[in-house]
């Protein structure tokens, strides 16, 4: 008996328009066009193929569009409210690794598509570019946050955050890329899906921004209550000075008078 999972994509798949040549060639896209006369699209979820291309494209979606996003988010909300960090490291690595599953699925589609070269089209070699810079930008993350703590270094966290809101429009014209270049051609409106989500996104990313001044008046207020301590202990270490001489004199069981060099009584004995 078929699963769920099974009819909803035979449902999906349906669906879709069979005139690839048409629609490839209103992309203008020749490249395109040239593998879609080569390659004849298929429907059959029982060919391993189109089972492993639902799931790379499902991967990325999960990974690029909802997971990655989401821990961006939390990290320009949540850190005027809660320790942060931890929560937006667990999540785009969660993401990283959608994407790392999905491209790998990519590159066992090909190999299971007779025809096809590995990172022959815009897509893939896009895809390829995107894969190895949302590694390199989650080192960056890392060793710029240890750098802000440990030195006060702000320079690469600040590229951090340019550098994902680019990473992230690049994965949304990828993703958009991707629908045009799938052989069963999905109807045009699909890419104005993500180009709507992604303009939501960048939205609410801005608007956070809207909580700057609080997060900077919370900063001042930390670097003051931690200096506070260093301070005040500095100021009246000198004055303390002379209460501990006399305490400690005062304890020896002494009954003279305590005398201190250059003091009037030391300067009449030296007299005598």
């Amino acid at each position: 008996m078929p699963s769920i999972s099974s009819l909803a994509l035979s449902a999906v798949l349906a669906s879709l328009p069979l005139t690839a040549a048409t629609d490839a060639a209103q992309h203008g896209d020749e490249d395109v066009l040239l593998l879609k006369r080569d390659t004849s699209p298929s429907r059959d979820l029982s060919l391993p193929s189109t089972r492993v291309i639902i799931a790379h494209i499902t991967f990325m979606i999960a990974g690029w569009m909802l997971t990655i996003p989401l821990g961006a988010l939390i990290a320009r909300y949540g850190r005027t409210y809660f320790r942060w960090f931890p929560t937006h490291r667990a999540i785009q690595l969660l993401g990283l690794l959608f994407v790392t599953v999905g491209f790998a699925l990519a590159v066992e589609f090909h190999m299971l598509s007779p025809g096809l070269t590995h990172f022959s089209t815009r897509h893939g070699q896009l895809g390829l570019a995107i894969f190895i810079l949302g590694w390199f930008q989650a080192l960056i993350g890392q060793v710029g946050h240890r750098l802000l703590h440990k030195h006060q270094l702000r320079y690469l966290s600040f590229f951090h955050i340019l550098f994902g809101i680019t990473l992230f429009g690049l994965a949304v014209y990828q993703v958009s890329l991707g629908f045009q270049e799938w052989l069963y051609l999905p109807p045009s409106w699909v890419p104005n899906v993500f180009y709507g989500w992604a303009g939501l996104v960048f939205l609410l990313y801005a608007f956070g921004f809207t909580l700057l001044p609080r997060e900077l008046r919370q900063k001042r207020a930390a670097e003051a209550q931690e200096a506070g301590p260093e301070e005040e202990g500095s100021a009246t270490a000198p004055a303390a000075a002379p209460f501990r001489k006399a305490s400690v004199a005062s304890s020896s069981g002494d009954s003279s008078p305590t005398v201190v060099a250059g003091s009037p009584t030391e300067e009449s004995k030296n007299k005598i």
